[in-house]
């Protein structure tokens, strides 16, 4: 077998194979993609647009060993041991067919699932925080304090207060409030 032949075989052949494989996952990926595009992080770009781009760059050296009739770099059997690793990726995405959705916009979801977690820690622990100072509490200001510091920082708004209603409801008083983290004078 010819040099020309060798590379045409083991290296022109696999490099449309590699190409055809990374087609096939960006296809497999990308309307996934654009339907979650608006929640897409940066990352998600960059990490669905390697696979036509690897498609490309090999289908371009495709072209060019057949039309040179040589190996890449002059090396048949390196190349293709290179093209088959490279190959190795896509293969395995291919076979999780089904969870490509996971790929496509999975770095912005993440995000929004950690600030989720994030935000929803912080309830927990104010919870906490308020249910412990609540059992301590000797009278109605020592259950308001704690009450209206831990909503305020929860909520991250600058003003919070507890209100009294006379149980006929025809009346109601102030009992405690913070303006910027500090007891109102009022």
């Amino acid at each position: 077998m010819s040099d020309a032949s060798k590379a045409v075989l083991f290296n022109a052949v696999p490099l449309f194979v590699l190409a055809a494989s990374y087609a096939a996952v960006a296809c497999a990926l990308l309307p996934e993609f654009w339907r979650l595009r608006a929640r897409a992080h940066l990352v998600d770009f960059g990490v669905v647009l390697v696979f036509p781009a690897v498609a490309a760059t090999a289908a371009i050296f495709g072209v060019l060993v057949l039309r040179e009739q040589r190996a890449v770099v002059g090396h048949v059997w390196l190349s293709f041991v290179a093209i088959l690793l490279a190959i190795v990726p896509a293969a395995l995405l291919l076979f999780r067919w089904r969870e490509r959705g996971l790929m496509a916009g999975g770095f912005g979801r993440t995000l929004e699932a950690e600030e989720r977690v994030l935000v929803r820690d912080r309830e927990l622990e104010a919870v906490t925080a308020i249910s412990e100072e609540l059992v301590r509490a000797g009278d109605e200001l020592g259950v308001a304090r704690p009450l209206v510091r831990h909503v305020a920082t929860l909520l991250d708004v600058g003003f919070a207060a507890v209100t009294l209603v006379d149980p006929q409801g025809g009346t109601a008083s102030g009992l405690y409030a913070e303006s910027d983290g500090r007891a109102a004078d009022w």
